[in-house]
């Protein structure tokens, strides 16, 4: 993979997705040296710019970027709900704070429901520091989606600006708001049914603002910088004070 053919990273399917174990294997040096096995074993090629499914914290030390977290496990089994009821847990970036200047976060390579195609997923992506994923294979109209412009048009923007930085602050101004801080952005991201007004911005219900030097990029709906919008959620990324972007949902 690093000759015959020349790719960028290397991702390692299982490694980091697998709990640990016992491992009784006679070649063990001891039944505790299960996940000892698998950092040996990769430590040789960190850099090859290796990537897991999942992850954990010793990984990080390897390799360069993690694929998956919490919200796969709700979308797909709706693990958070049934383990711990209804109400009873909500999203905290405790990863971020021990590994987002370690290593670039993914959602699942492999799993079509956290590919950024809704709003949903692409305002818990740049709250929590993840970088954007997007199934682009031509099938279901993925080529003709609206959501294929939009996550090029984010990720060149944002991604950049809070890839393999340091989580320094997360708050909670209000309740259903949260306000993640990456050095010098901001991501302000609105969890409610309901528009949320922050400085002459309206953010859309499920929608965020996120703020950098000269940058303003989010999804907004009732205004933008104080201006009248037209109606619906409008996701805008705008630089030195020219929209980039700007395309309307629904």
């Amino acid at each position: 993979m690093g000759q015959d053919v020349p790719v960028d990273c290397v991702f390692l399917d299982q490694i980091g997705a697998r709990p640990w174990l016992r491992d009784f294997n006679p070649a063990s040096p001891t039944p505790l040296a299960y996940d000892d096995g698998w950092l040996s074993l990769i430590a040789p090629y960190r850099d090859r710019c290796l990537m897991v499914e999942d992850g954990w914290d010793r990984l990080a030390q390897t390799c360069a970027g993690f694929h998956g977290g919490l919200l796969l496990m709700d979308r797909e089994s709706d693990s958070p709900n049934t383990d711990w009821g209804t109400g009873n847990w909500e999203p905290y970036p405790l990863a971020d704070w021990l590994l987002h200047d370690k290593v670039l976060l993914y959602q699942h390579d492999l799993y079509e429901g956290t590919m950024t195609a809704d709003l949903d997923v692409l305002t818990w992506n740049v709250a929590f520091g993840f970088q954007l994923s997007y199934r682009w294979d031509g099938v279901d109209g993925t080529l003709s989606s609206p959501w294929l412009q939009a996550v090029g048009a984010f990720q060149r923007t944002l991604g950049p600006l809070y890839a393999g930085k340091a989580l320094d602050a997360f708050e909670e101004p209000a309740p259903g708001v949260t306000v993640s801080t990456f050095g010098n952005l901001t991501v302000l991201a609105n969890w409610t049914s309901a528009p949320y007004a922050a400085d002459g911005f309206g953010v859309a219900p499920g929608g965020f603002l996120a703020r950098g030097p000269g940058l303003v990029a989010g999804a907004f709906s009732g205004s933008f910088e104080g201006a009248p919008l037209s109606s619906g959620t409008h996701l805008i990324v705008a630089d030195q004070g020219v929209r980039a972007f700007d395309a309307r949902l629904g």
